[in-house]
């Protein structure tokens, strides 16, 4: 390397050195097991609600415990008539009027031995739609998710929401250079790359919780019942906040099932915004 003139380059390849046939050992891993409405590996278990396509369960296996409530991941539509940067609003939930959107499509997309891909499409008002595409890889205790948007609701903010079978709860948000505990009352909250909200699991005797993490969408809140992550806001200044066009960006939905879990976050989110990595919101 110490050789490589400025501005310039040298190639090196890198070669598997070949081993003799009977010195070469089979990988052994656990694989998918999915359907329609399940995803499912060693550790997790991702059941999706027939009727909303909505997350139903995310079972931890090990725990024998589902940190999501029922209706996890569902897209909630916000009545708001406030400006660009939301002057004097801070709580959009108590603001205006609360819509949901209907259940287009919920399709198996994708099965292999160490991925499995379930793609939901819920549709508003026949011009509005939110693509989610769900996926679980063979040793992952994480749903990666893929989320499309075409919005044209004036005067509306987008979030989806995750209800907690929590009790007690704490939660915590990136900042820079460190992290930062946010009250959990339903205003919204900053959150850069990952938030993590933990308590006492329901009939589950330890400390539980769930983290979001995404490479592009940084407003969050939390309040008793649940945890939510603002997608898409359109003003009334008639501009929509980000592209008016089909928009995605990336993330991940990860347990927490013990108290060590900032760190793996804080990696893990990181590697949400390279374009190696397929963890698409």
């Amino acid at each position: 390397v110490s050789t490589i003139p400025s501005f310039g380059y040298r190639v090196y390849r890198l070669l598997k050195k070949k081993e003799e046939p009977e010195k070469r050992q089979k990988q052994n891993f656990s694989t998918i097991k999915a359907d329609t409405y399940t995803l499912e590996n060693a550790y997790l278990k991702v059941s999706f609600d027939k009727e909303t396509g909505c997350i139903e369960s995310l079972f931890d296996k090990e725990a024998g415990f589902s940190v999501i409530k029922g209706q996890g991941a569902q897209p909630c539509i916000l009545s708001d008539d406030s400006d660009t940067w939301s002057h004097g609003i801070f709580n959009f939930w108590a603001h205006g009027e609360k819509h949901l959107m209907e259940l287009s499509s919920i399709r198996l997309k994708e099965k292999g031995v160490v991925k499995a891909t379930i793609e939901v499409v819920h549709t508003y008002n026949n011009s509005s739609s939110v693509i989610q595409q769900f996926s679980l890889t063979h040793d992952s205790k994480q749903v990666s998710v893929h989320v499309s948007v075409d919005w044209h609701e004036k005067l509306t903010m987008l979030k989806l929401r995750f209800p907690l079978n929590l009790d007690y709860r704490r939660a915590v948000s990136e900042i820079p250079y460190g992290t930062i505990d946010r009250t959990a009352n339903g205003d919204e909250q900053p959150g850069q790359a990952w938030v993590d909200v933990s308590g006492q699991g329901k009939k589950v005797d330890s400390i539980y919780g769930l983290a979001l993490a995404n490479n592009a969408k940084y407003s969050y809140d939390f309040d008793l019942e649940a945890m939510s992550s603002a997608v898409f806001k359109y003003a009334s200044s008639g501009k929509p906040v980000g592209s008016s066009n089909p928009q995605s960006s990336r993330c991940f939905v990860g347990i927490n099932g013990h108290s060590t879990l900032h760190p793996i976050v804080t990696k893990t989110s990181s590697s949400c915004g390279r374009s190696s990595i397929s963890l698409d919101f």
